[in-house]
């Protein structure tokens, strides 16, 4: 009996431990937010990316800006963006009032894939 009575203390505690950390993990929202690095894209070589010293900005208003030369002066408004956290799809929204789906494949605090409609990947490196 008291074996079972600490058995069922333990997953309780897991399970409210779970529970918590659930709570406490970052959404794919809050993970996009900030500066992200183009590491990897269709056609450009990476010394040509390293060279342009480009990186997208996220806002957590919904704005986004590219940003060319690593200076926040050279930012260049694209549009708004927006996340289905459910079908990890990003929703980026022009300012020519176009609109662009991309799948993210994988999101991390420091990494970024996403996925063009023709299935070529983009990849970024989060630097703020």
């Amino acid at each position: 009996m008291k074996s079972s009575m600490k058995i069922a203390q333990l997953s309780l505690v897991f399970l409210f431990s779970f529970f918590i950390m659930s709570l406490t993990a970052p959404t794919v929202r809050e993970k996009i937010v900030g500066k992200w690095v183009l590491t990897k894209a269709p056609g450009k070589s990476k010394n040509k990316i390293n060279k342009r010293q480009e990186y997208i900005l996220f806002e957590s208003d919904g704005r986004m800006f590219s940003v060319r030369g690593g200076d926040v002066e050279n930012a260049r408004f694209i549009g708004k963006w927006d996340v289905d956290e459910e079908s990890m799809t990003l929703f980026i929204q022009e300012r020519s009032d176009s609109e662009e789906e991309m799948q993210i494949v994988k999101i991390t605090e420091t990494k970024m894939i996403l996925s063009e409609r023709k299935g070529k990947e983009i990849h970024f490196k989060k630097v703020r």
